[in-house]
């Protein structure tokens, strides 16, 4: 979805192709890819301008603390002001280390196991690695490189 965002952002800046592929390390064949799909789903000029702050399960908005207190003052309190008017509430204590019933570590297990199969499965299909690239986010693709490269070495059956 970020990359998805940049291209827009990048399009609509008037960048060309080609420093748009540079500027997002991708290919042409993605960038046509993601231009289709914005025009495909008329969000050409309806991107959410929220989505790169998104994380990956759809339902936050993430600030890292650390960046949150390098705010001056005055944006500290119009930070504090818009949480309070979209009535954020704040919880004593959010354990993160368990989460569905399942420790972090086996959730983590799961989603790799998850993707793997996805994988897999794609490069059974016959897809080319950009096209297999595209179906990710990119806090996935190192995951799915490793997975690739992993199955060329004959690591899966």
């Amino acid at each position: 979805m970020v990359t998805r965002y940049n291209v827009l952002k990048l399009v609509e800046q008037g960048k060309t192709d080609t420093t748009i592929c540079r500027a997002l390390q991708i290919s042409t064949g993605s960038l046509a890819a993601y231009k289709a799909h914005l025009t495909r789903n008329d969000e050409w000029h309806q991107a959410d301008p929220l989505q790169p702050y998104i994380n990956g399960s759809g339902r936050f908005i993430v600030i890292p603390v650390e960046k949150a207190r390098r705010l001056d003052q005055s944006k500290t309190r119009q930070l504090v002001e818009i949480l309070a008017e979209v009535d954020v509430e704040i919880p004593e204590k959010i354990d993160v280390s368990y989460v569905h019933g399942r420790t972090r570590s086996e959730n983590h297990k799961a989603s790799l196991e998850r993707i793997r199969r996805r994988v897999l499965s794609l490069i059974k299909k016959g897809e080319t690695p950009e096209e297999i690239y595209t179906r990710f986010p990119e806090s996935q693709l190192g995951t799915v490189r490793a997975i690739r490269a992993h199955y060329t070495m004959g690591h899966y059956d």
